[in-house]
């Protein structure tokens, strides 16, 4: 299931974990016990990626399916972590429109807080490169 986020009212298209693994998975003509073969993984470890139903992996997980999938090392992990800084960002996003109606001398702790958050993730985004 492909995810939309909405940044600024512009909509991006992000793949999940489990959409770029199936994707690429099937593009490499691999069923399922072959691609965890070839990753050291349990085919359930597969099948929880593939469904869904497991988000976050061990650095080493990234890795061996990295090589699995014959992408370069970090690919999968960039991939996915892309996608957290624009869930982040977008959700920095709508609160800040929510907290523009409070008053402001009680919304000022709470929108200085979101703009170091979003400092934050600027910050991440250009330190692990995650734009591409």
């Amino acid at each position: 299931m492909v995810e939309l986020v909405a940044i600024d009212a512009d909509i991006v298209v992000r793949p999940t974990l489990a959409e770029l693994v199936t994707r690429r998975r099937e593009e490499l003509g691999l069923t399922k016990s072959e691609l965890a073969r070839r990753a050291n993984v349990t085919r359930s470890t597969i099948h929880e990626v593939e469904n869904g139903s497991r988000l976050k992996l061990q650095p080493a997980t990234y890795r061996h399916l990295d090589e699995a999938l014959e992408w370069l090392p970090g690919t999968l992990q960039r991939m996915t972590a892309s996608t957290l800084v624009v869930e982040a960002k977008s959700m920095v996003a709508r609160i800040q429109s929510r907290l523009a109606p409070i008053e402001a001398s009680r919304s000022e702790a709470l929108l200085e807080l979101l703009l170091e958050v979003a400092r934050r993730l600027d910050y991440l985004e250009e330190h692990l490169d995650l734009t591409g």
